[in-house]
């Protein structure tokens, strides 16, 4: 009897072993099966990817040379801008520095800046001798100049000093920058 008993645990082992064998083998295949799925799916995928890339390429590719020709345009328009306002800064400062160092009998009506010689030309009148002697000493006391040089000058009919100074400046001018003005509003 004992050794039926034995016998019959031996076939149920038999039995669960072929059952999970079995189970075990369906279970791989299908492992198996979704992992080649999984597969076939992410290819699937990487493929329309790079389809996707190169079709937004050819599409952007256009549109993107349009906006750098359209940035390449301003570009040079910012840089022409910049020049041209670099080219009046140098000249703003020569005229600050003239507006602050010309007195109020003298004035000037013609003005020829050479920024290479650093020359400037300024013809101009003042009320009297005296006013265009002052003006000419104002001049030469400036650091900003290093000589004044009187090409001609004549007593209108109306008593004025006709004149025409050629001035020799120092470099340090084109990068002059006058005092600001203060205001004072008490009230």
């Amino acid at each position: 009897m004992a050794l039926s008993l034995f016998n019959k645990f031996k076939e149920k082992e038999k039995l669960i072993s072929k059952y999970l064998l079995i189970i075990s083998f369906a279970y791989f295949i299908i492992v198996l099966c979704c992992y080649f799925i999984i597969l076939f799916k992410v290819n699937l995928q990487q493929n329309q990817i790079a389809t996707l890339k190169k079709d937004s390429s050819n599409y952007s590719a256009d549109e993107q040379k349009m906006y750098e020709k359209d940035f390449s345009k301003y570009k040079k328009k910012i840089v022409d801008f910049s020049m041209l306002v670099n080219s009046h800064n140098v000249s703003s400062n020569v005229f600050s520095f003239l507006e602050e160092k010309t007195i109020p009998s003298a004035w000037f009506y013609n003005f020829n800046l050479l920024e290479n010689t650093s020359e400037l030309n300024l013809s101009g009148e003042a009320k009297d001798v005296e006013s265009f002697s002052r003006q000419v000493g104002l001049l030469e006391k400036s650091v900003y100049i290093k000589s004044v040089s009187v090409l001609d000058s004549r007593v209108s009919d109306t008593g004025g000093v006709l004149f025409i100074l050629k001035i020799s400046l120092d470099p340090k001018i084109f990068s002059y920058h006058s005092s600001p003005i203060v205001l004072n509003e008490s009230k």
